[in-house]
């Protein structure tokens, strides 16, 4: 054998053990990769379920807040009706001495 052709061997040989490793590698690298995505959509897929989970429950604590809110606007208007009513009948009462005073 001439020595070009054994130099060719060798070359041929270290190419494919090279063109092998690199696809062992390629392999490997590529069944991570895969096994992140499927964590990243099981992870996508969990996220909103949650944010579902946590649409609904802010969804219920706005409803019971106007339930509630409205419960207590009502109150409110009674109270301050009552007050406002109550101060209203004082001052009438005041004005009702003030001019059967005068009128004496």
């Amino acid at each position: 054998m001439s020595p070009t052709l054994i130099h060719a061997d060798i070359f041929f040989y270290i190419t494919t053990i090279a063109v092998v490793v690199l696809t062992v590698l390629v392999i490997i690298f590529l069944y991570y990769v895969v096994k992140i995505a499927r964590h990243l959509e099981h992870a996508a897929k969990r996220l909103k379920e949650e944010s579902d989970h946590i649409l609904d429950d802010v969804s219920i604590i706005r409803e019971s807040m106007e339930d509630k809110g409205g419960k207590a606007v009502s109150f409110l208007k009674f109270v301050l009706g009552t007050i406002v009513s109550s101060k209203m009948a004082k001052g009438r009462k005041a004005n009702d001495k003030g001019k059967k005073d005068t009128k004496n």
